[in-house]
C-alpha cells in the first residue's frame, strides 16, 4: 500500500510539472510572437530608407503583412489560452482538497 502511495504521489508531482512547463512555454510562445511581429515592422519602416521605388515598397508590404501574421496568430493562442489559467488554478484546488482528505504516509504505515 505504502508503495501504491508513492507512485500515486510521484505521478501527482510529474504532472503539476508538466502543468508547469505547458503554462511557461504558453508565455514564451506569446512573447516570441511579439518580438517576432514588432521585427518585421521594424524592417518594414528600414525598408524605405534602404531601397527606392517599386522594391522599398514590396519589402514593406511583405514585411507589414509578416508582422500581421504573427500579430494575429499571437491573438488567437492568446483567445485559445485565456480560460486555462483559471481551469488549472480550479484544478489544484480540487487536487489540494483531496490531499487534504488523503491520509499521510505516516497513516499509511500504521495500516501494514
Amino acid at each position: 500500500l505504502r508503495v501504491e502511495w508513492l507512485k500515486s504521489r510521484a505521478r501527482a508531482a510529474r504532472f503539476r510539472e508538466e502543468v508547469d512547463l505547458l503554462q511557461e512555454e504558453m508565455r514564451r510562445v506569446l512573447s516570441f510572437l511579439a518580438w517576432q511581429a514588432d521585427f518585421w515592422r521594424k524592417k518594414a519602416e528600414t525598408s524605405s530608407h534602404l531601397y527606392n521605388g517599386p522594391r522599398a515598397g514590396g519589402l514593406a508590404a511583405y514585411a507589414h503583412r509578416q508582422a500581421a501574421l504573427r500579430s494575429n496568430l499571437a491573438a488567437r493562442f492568446s483567445d485559445m489560452w485565456r480560460p486555462l489559467p483559471h481551469l488549472i488554478n480550479e484544478a489544484h484546488a480540487s487536487i489540494a482538497n483531496a490531499r487534504a482528505s488523503l491520509p499521510s504516509i505516516d497513516a499509511v504505515n500504521h495500516f501494514n
